[in-house]
């Protein structure tokens, strides 16, 4: 009861600010868009990612040796990384503020989100979203997003190509690759490949190796992405690097 007649006579004084109800529902409402927003912008960050690491060959590479992984790590989109990072952590700290997070344990309500926005990167990466969208921005002047898709093909390493075979030969293939140029591919006893394969002409595949003017020795060899579009690609950018 004393607690009671303290609060209204602080009301009285003045100490407590009384605010309308609404003010708290659009101080909710402000939270919960903007927890919707932030996670809709870090999957879509997420899946732009992934996006890039399938359309440049980074992700793949990974997997062929320290030499591979050092690849990986210096042509990744470490800025795009880290502010999905940082935005998942602000994500975090708002979700915390929602009654329905306050019994929880931080590290379980993190990874929920964790596994939230890699399960929606996933999800759209099963689509053509970003395919669609860099088709879309790539001959447009779209601030932002016309420079973040036309970019792809620059991070690509000159020492990972996309191409189709057009000729088996003793020692590998000849390749022509998705940016006009004819190259010959070195198989060796060193290169990582599907166990037993058996090039074939038409087929298309990835190749990351040690390149010497139109000669790759390759260290590995595995297919295309089935979403790689060769259509996308300019044929003649290949050729102005090298002049």
């Amino acid at each position: 009861m004393n607690t009671k007649l303290d609060i209204l006579k602080k009301i009285q004084s003045g100490e407590i600010d009384m605010k309308p109800r609404w003010h708290f529902v659009l101080k909710s409402l402000l939270l919960l868009l903007s927890i919707v927003t932030i996670i809709l912008l870090v999957i879509y960050i997420l899946s732009f990612i992934f996006f890039i690491f399938r359309q440049s060959g980074v992700g793949f590479v990974s997997l062929y040796g320290f030499r591979g992984l050092s690849i990986f790590v210096i042509n990744s989109p470490w800025l795009l990384i880290v502010l999905a990072v940082t935005l998942v952590v602000v994500l975090q700290l708002l979700v915390h503020k929602y009654s329905f997070s306050y019994h929880q344990p931080l590290l379980y309500s993190f990874l929920g989100l964790i596994l939230l926005v890699l399960f929606g990167a996933y999800a759209i990466g099963q689509t053509q979203f970003n395919p669609r969208l860099q088709g879309f921005v790539k001959d447009r002047n779209i601030p932002v997003f016309g420079p973040l898709y036309r970019g792809i093909d620059e991070r690509r390493p000159e020492s990972i190509v996309f191409g189709t075979i057009i000729e088996i030969t003793n020692d590998g293939f000849v390749l022509e690759s998705d940016r006009g140029e004819t190259l010959h591919i070195i198989i060796t006893r060193v290169t990582k490949g599907l166990p037993n394969k058996i090039y074939t002409i038409d087929e298309t595949v990835l190749v990351f190796g040690d390149r010497k003017g139109e000669t790759i020795i390759a260290l590995g060899v595995r297919p295309a992405p089935v979403d790689f579009d060769f259509n996308k690609h300019d044929k003649n950018f290949g050729r102005g690097l090298q002049k």
